[in-house]
């Protein structure tokens, strides 16, 4: 097993919400060899595969991670930081971060704030205001040469292989979802004039509210849209299946069933897993999918929307797992959707 090379690159930048630049290069880079890529001023990046007739479908990942950002900098030169993004701060404790920096990258590690307990106290669960990250530096001259205020960081844990196809790293959510996106655009490519076009997208600021999302839809106007993402899996210690249905490791891809998706989307999407035999599961919400999708489904006059999610161990970690075959299926699935449209294709409820 090999990581895909350009799965590989993506994991390897640096990007999280609202400071994707680094990730987004590597993306626009690779999409360059399916058709003209363009951008807008949110940071979100778009390629188009020209087809016929048929409705213009969006295959859409976000590609920005969960990170911290320097809030103040103490006398002793130890920096104050706050989430981008929503996860536990108990993540964040006695790990590597790289620091976005004008003048480039730098490393620190994230340590909690010692307290006196006594013997027999349990310490209580970290909150983000008993973190300080330590650069190095010694004094709080010093740190500022080094960084300012604003400067944002992510958690190392660069990308490794596993057996069983599944790849361990940071920020798979949800670059594997752009990664997927874009893989949709190579396979319509590579089979030739797609039915209608497909427009591969990478979305920026998913992870702080997806206010990305409405303002790409307003600029592309597609007809349909298959969002990528990730979903927790339940194969592992404490999970239930009863929350949101059944999808561990190797299962294919989910697809999300609820109130928001449009079901002749999701209906297409179910024949072609079982007609070309592509492994799938069915995710549901009861409410919002907790993706872009709850920004772009209501965007401009309302957009058929569906979301198809890779099943994800660790979400929000340094450790976050995926099986290569999943991510495969998901490709797979959104490229046979886009060949069965066809231009009397209605989405209307």
């Amino acid at each position: 097993m090999a990581i895909p090379e350009l799965l590989q690159a993506l994991l390897e930048a640096r990007g999280p919400s609202g400071y994707e630049a680094d990730a987004s290069r590597v993306w626009r880079d690779a999409a360059a060899t399916y058709g003209e890529v363009t951008s807008d001023v949110l940071g979100s990046s778009y390629v188009r595969v020209p087809g016929g007739d048929a409705p213009t479908l969006a295959v859409l990942g976000h590609i920005d991670e969960i990170g911290l950002i320097v809030t103040h900098v103490d006398e002793k030169g130890f920096l104050a930081v706050r989430r981008i993004g929503g996860f536990s701060a108990e993540v964040v404790v006695g790990q590597r971060v790289t620091v976005m920096t004008r003048s480039g990258e730098i490393r620190g590690v994230v340590a909690r704030r010692t307290a006196k307990t006594q013997r027999d106290e349990k310490p209580n669960a970290a909150d983000v205001d008993d973190l300080d990250v330590d650069i190095g530096a010694r004094d709080a001259d010093e740190a500022r040469s080094m960084v300012r205020q604003g400067d944002a960081m992510v958690l190392d844990g660069m990308p490794f292989e596993i057996p069983n196809r599944r790849v361990v790293s940071r920020a798979l959510d949800n670059r594997v979802g752009s990664f997927v996106a874009l893989e949709v655009a190579r396979l319509v490519a590579e089979a030739g004039s797609p039915p209608g076009d497909v427009v591969a997208g990478a979305l920026t600021q998913e992870e702080i509210g997806g206010f990305a999302a409405r303002a790409g839809m307003t600029r592309l106007r597609p007809d349909v849209a298959i969002v990528f993402d990730v979903t927790a899996t339940n194969d592992v210690p404490g999970a239930d299946p009863r929350d949101d249905g059944e999808h561990p490791l190797g299962s294919g891809a989910a697809i999300l069933r609820g109130p928001t998706m449009n079901p002749r989307v999701v209906d297409l999407l179910l024949d072609a897993a079982e007609e070309e035999g592509i492994p799938y599961t069915v995710e549901v919400a009861a409410r919002v999918s907790q993706t872009d999708a709850d920004e772009i489904h209501n965007a401009n006059t309302g957009i058929p929307t569906a979301v198809v999610s890779i099943p994800l161990r660790y979400m929000h970690s340094p450790i976050e797992m995926v099986q290569l075959d999943d991510v495969e299926a998901c490709a797979r699935l959104a490229a046979a959707f886009a060949r069965r449209l066809g231009p009397d294709s209605s989405f209307d409820r």
